[in-house]
């Protein structure tokens, strides 16, 4: 989530309650550092998401988030009891200062469990 999905998010949810964000708020969200990517995964076990990792991989420099999030308990999935069974989030907080936004970008994600997905990315497409 870039700073303007975040601003749009923050407004909506406001707009929602009748409300307009505060001068503060809306500056703490443009403030942030972080360029927020979400991951959804699907796994066998309800825990199956913890310390899943995510890298931006550009050329050969290994961009290192800043902080990963996950699900501690997944939530099922619309074809549980099948596989998959079960459905989490990862969240990864890159620093703006830590990547190149015009640079060829491939997200590598790290399920707990092993093994490697990654696909590309195209940061000129995020509005």
């Amino acid at each position: 989530m870039t700073k303007l999905d975040a601003l749009a998010v923050m407004s909506a949810h406001f707009g929602l309650r009748g409300l307009r964000p505060s001068d503060l708020e809306r500056d703490e969200t443009l403030s942030d550092p972080h360029l927020l990517v979400s991951i959804i995964l699907f796994g066998e076990r309800r825990d199956f998401a913890v310390d899943s990792y995510v890298l931006l991989l550009q050329g050969d420099r290994k961009v290192i988030p800043a902080k990963v999030r996950s699900d501690g308990t997944a939530a099922r999935s619309s074809a549980w009891p099948s596989s998959p069974a079960y459905r989490a989030k990862v969240v990864a907080f890159f620093a703006y200062k830590d990547f190149d936004p015009q640079a060829k970008t491939q997200l590598a994600v790290f399920p707990h469990s092993g093994g490697e997905v990654s696909f590309d990315l195209d940061f000129a497409a995020i509005p």
